[in-house]
């Protein structure tokens, strides 16, 4: 079975689980949080790649013959965490996708009341780990309170239009992704992974994670500082020393001149090759292969997107955007 095949199944057995009248938002969660245009879209059809839902079952490659219940368990936990971290951060921000037959304030409150279960599968399934991986403790709701505060942060560093440093930026990106480490370093752990082994799972995560999020902010950064605010604006002001820290973003046309000119958006993907390549290590290491490899077709990516934007400011955002529309308008 392929990993997203996983997920869809075991996200299909917790919505059985749910009381009827959460069956229909459970299943809907993608169309709700933007992540598909219709209703009743799986998962597996959401991501393109398998490492944001089904990051254990990546690592399992090269944990012997590790249970397959653990894996799956593994799987599930990290799964309802991110699934949840998504929901989070689109009902804080209000941005949920809503149809004729639901307001905005019903379909958050039905979403709040799936995760309130989803929230009991996850730890439920994370016991089990924890019962085989004696002397491990996980709490993922440490780190949802950390994913939280790092979106916290970040909506007061874009709002308040000031330059930001590059450390500051990843630094609040890593922990934006803390719901995604403990199922995979609780697997690792419960396979008998000695502990530097498992600090290089985290590692990996580490450099994958922050590697995606950055790709992301490049992409979508229009789309972002029309919302209210973008990471590539910050940091072109952070590279400039001539902008004073009360300048203001002004009009999108002095905006988008001012981010293309600084060359920040190939500095970033740059660093998100590093994080890709440095994940690309820590996988083989730990045994997980095609991870790996996917890290290492990540980073090959960056590297032909760096040249071109190099090249052509601008270049990276209208590749994403011409490789969404035609996989809309041609398959």
């Amino acid at each position: 079975m392929q990993v997203l095949e996983l997920v869809d199944e075991l996200y299909g057995a917790f919505v059985a689980t749910l009381p009827r009248a959460l069956r229909a938002p459970a299943r809907d969660v993608p169309f709700h949080i933007g992540l598909s245009k219709a209703k009743g879209v799986p998962w597996s059809a959401v991501f393109g790649h398998e490492v944001t839902l089904g990051a254990p079952a990546l690592f399992a490659e090269g944990m012997g013959d590790v249970a397959t219940s653990l894996v799956r368990d593994a799987v599930l936990a990290h799964a309802l965490a991110v699934i949840d971290a998504f929901v989070s951060d689109r009902i804080h921000d209000g941005q949920l996708a809503t149809s004729a037959e639901s307001s905005p304030a019903a379909t958050g409150a039905a979403l709040s009341a799936v995760f309130e279960h989803a929230r009991l599968a996850r730890d439920a399934a994370i016991r089990r780990l924890v019962a085989v991986a004696r002397g491990l403790h996980v709490d993922f709701d440490y780190a949802h309170d950390e994913m939280m505060g790092a979106m916290k942060d970040e909506r007061l560093v874009l709002e308040s239009r000031r330059p930001t440093s590059f450390s500051e930026y990843e630094e609040i990106s890593l922990s934006k992704q803390a719901v995604g480490f403990p199922a995979s370093v609780a697997l690792a752990y419960a396979a008998g992974f000695s502990k530097p082994k498992r600090a290089l799972v985290r590692g990996a995560l580490i450099g994958i994670s922050v590697g995606l999020q950055i790709y992301d902010d490049v992409v979508d950064w229009e789309d972002d500082i029309a919302r209210g605010g973008a990471w590539p604006v910050a940091l072109a002001k952070g590279l400039r020393d001539s902008v004073p820290p009360e300048s203001r973003y002004t009009l999108a046309p002095v905006v988008r001149h001012d981010v293309f000119a600084s060359g920040v958006l190939a500095i970033m993907l740059r660093r998100s090759r590093r994080y890709f390549r440095s994940a690309a290590r820590r996988a083989h290491r730990v045994g997980a292969r095609n991870l790996g490899r996917w890290c290492e077709r990540r980073a090959q990516k960056m590297t032909s997107l760096v040249a071109s934007e190099a090249a052509h400011a601008g270049f990276a955002v209208r590749a994403h955007a011409l490789g969404a529309w035609a996989t809309e308008v041609l398959l």
